[in-house]
C-alpha cells in the first residue's frame, strides 16, 4: 500500500478545537457531528452493559452452561445470547473503525499530522483499560482496541475491495477454525479412546462455571486486584481469538466511512434497506441455533458453539441492528425520542468505564453478587443505563465532552482543551 500524507488520529464522538495555521490534529468539531453515529455508540453501550453485568453479577458463571440454575435464569440468559452476546462488541468494534475513518477525512481537509498523534491516543486508550482491568474488572475491551487499532494503520490506502476481502477473510477464519475444532469435539466424544477426556473436559466447565449460592467468600480489593490482573493474564488465548472479529469490524467502520453512508443514508436506502433484512435474518437463525446448543449440549460443545457468535450471527445481526437503526433515524419523530443515546454515545470513555464502576459498587461492594436472578440483574442494568442517559445530558449542556474524554484527549494532544461548553450552547 501507498503511503500518504499524513492525517489526524481516529477519535470516536470528539470535539476539540480544529487545527490552525499550521495545521493542527484534532478531533471532529461541534458542526461536523454525525448524530447518528452519537446514537449508534450509545445503543451498543446500552447492550454491552446488559451483558457485562451478568459478569459482576455472578464472577465466573457461565449462565447457560451446567448447574442447577433457576428456570428465570436459564430463560433470560437465553434471550441475551439470541439478542445481545456478541452483537453490541462487534456493533462498537465496527463503530471504532468508522470513527477512524471520519478522522481521517477530517484530517486529509486540514492538512494536518496524523500517525504520532493516533499512537499517542491508542496508547491513552491502552492505560484506560489497564486501569479498569487492575480496579474494577477482567472483561475490559479498550486495552484490546487499542492493540488491535495498530493494526489499521496499514490499510489507510487500502481501496475497499482489498477492505472487503480483508473483513470476509479474517470472518471465515475464525469461522472456519471453530468448525474444525467443533467438528473435532464432537468426534472425539464418541471415540472410546477420547470419550473419557472430552468427559472430564465437560466435568471441568461445569465446576468453573459454577458459583456457590452465598457468591463465595469475600476477599479484600488487593486479592481481588490481583485475581483480575491474574485472571486477564489466563484469559490471554480468549483474547487472542478475538482479534481477527475486531479487525474486520474496524475495517468494515474503515469502509462504510470511505463511502460516508451515514451522512448519506437516502443514497444508500437500497444496500441499508439489504443489511436490514438479511442481517438479521441470517443472523438470528445463526444466534438461535447457537442459543439452543448452549442451553441444551454438552459444556465443551456449548462453549465451542458460543465461538460462532464472533464469526456469524454477531456482526450480521449487529449490522442488522445499525442498519434498521439508520433507517429508522431518518424520521424526525424516531430523532427525537432517541437523542438521549446520542449524549449517552458521546460520553461512550466515562459511561463505559462507569457501567463497570457502578455494576462493581453494586454487586461486589454491595454484595448482591450470587444473591439474585438474572431478571432482577437486568433490571438493575436498566436503571443504571437510565442514570448514565439522564446524567450524560445534563453534563453535556455545560461542558464539551465527558470528564473522561477530556483527559483521553489531554494525553494524546499533550495539553488541556477547553472543557467548558460555550456560552449560549444547548
Amino acid at each position: 500500500m501507498r503511503p500518504r500524507a499524513p492525517r489526524p488520529p481516529a477519535a470516536p464522538s470528539a470535539e476539540v478545537r480544529a487545527g490552525h495555521d499550521p495545521p493542527t490534529a484534532g478531533p471532529v468539531t461541534v458542526t461536523e457531528r454525525i448524530d447518528s453515529i452519537d446514537v449508534l455508540r450509545g445503543f451498543a453501550l446500552c447492550g454491552i452493559l446488559l451483558l457485562n453485568v451478568t459478569a459482576f453479577a455472578a464472577p465466573g458463571q457461565v449462565w447457560g452452561i451446567g448447574g442447577d440454575l433457576p428456570t428465570i435464569d436459564r430463560l433470560v440468559y437465553a434471550l441475551l445470547l439470541l439478542l445481545v452476546d456478541a452483537k453490541f462488541f462487534t456493533l462498537f468494534s465496527f463503530l471504532f473503525g468508522l470513527g477512524f475513518s471520519v478522522q481521517m477525512v477530517r484530517a486529509q481537509e486540514r492538512g494536518a499530522p496524523f500517525t504520532r498523534l493516533f499512537l499517542r491516543r491508542l496508547a491513552a486508550l491502552a492505560v484506560f483499560g489497564v486501569a479498569h482491568i487492575v480496579l474494577l474488572w477482567e472483561g475490559d475491551i479498550l486495552l484490546l482496541y487499542a492493540c488491535v487499532g495498530v493494526l489499521l494503520l496499514p490499510f489507510r490506502d487500502a481501496s475497499p475491495t482489498t477492505l472487503l476481502r480483508w473483513i470476509v477473510g479474517l470472518l471465515v477464519s475464525v469461522l472456519v477454525v471453530v468448525t474444525l475444532l467443533l467438528g473435532a469435539s464432537i468426534v472425539a466424544r464418541h471415540l472410546p479412546a477420547t470419550a473419557g477426556r472430552v468427559a472430564a473436559t465437560d466435568q471441568a466447565i461445569v465446576a468453573s462455571s459454577t458459583v456457590d449460592d452465598d457468591g463465595g467468600p469475600a476477599v479484600g480489593y488487593g486479592a481481588g486486584t490481583v485475581g483480575r490482573v491474574m485472571t486477564y493474564v489466563y484469559s490471554t488465548p480468549v483474547y487472542v481469538t478475538r482479534v481477527p472479529t475486531v479487525l474486520a469490524m474496524f475495517l468494515l467502520g474503515l469502509y462504510v466511512g470511505r463511502r460516508d453512508i451515514l451522512r448519506h443514508v437516502d443514497d444508500h436506502e437500497r444496500l441499508l434497506r439489504g443489511v436490514r433484512t438479511w442481517g438479521l435474518l441470517i443472523g438470528v437463525a445463526v444466534s438461535l441455533a447457537v442459543t439452543l446448543t448452549v442451553m441444551f449440549a454438552p459444556p465443551l460443545t456449548a462453549v465451542l458453539a458460543l465461538f460462532y457468535n464472533q464469526a456469524v450471527d454477531g456482526p450480521l445481526q449487529s449490522m442488522g441492528y445499525a442498519a434498521a437503526l439508520l433507517l429508522a433515524l431518518r424520521s424526525p419523530v424516531v430523532m427525537r425520542w432517541l437523542r438521549p443515546l446520542a449524549a449517552y454515545g458521546r460520553m461512550a470513555l466515562t459511561n463505559y468505564l462507569g457501567q463497570s464502576l457502578l455494576a462493581y459498587l453494586i454487586f461486589t461492594t454491595g454484595g448482591l453478587a450470587g444473591r439474585l436472578t438474572l431478571d432482577r440483574v437486568e433490571l438493575i442494568a436498566v436503571g443504571i443505563i437510565c442514570a448514565q442517559v439522564a446524567t450524560s445530558m445534563v453534563w453535556l449542556r455545560h461542558f464539551r465532552y465527558g470528564p473522561l474524554e477530556w483527559v483521553w484527549r489531554s494525553m494524546t494532544y499533550g495539553q488541556a482543551p477547553p472543557l467548558r461548553a460555550p456560552v449560549g450552547r444547548g
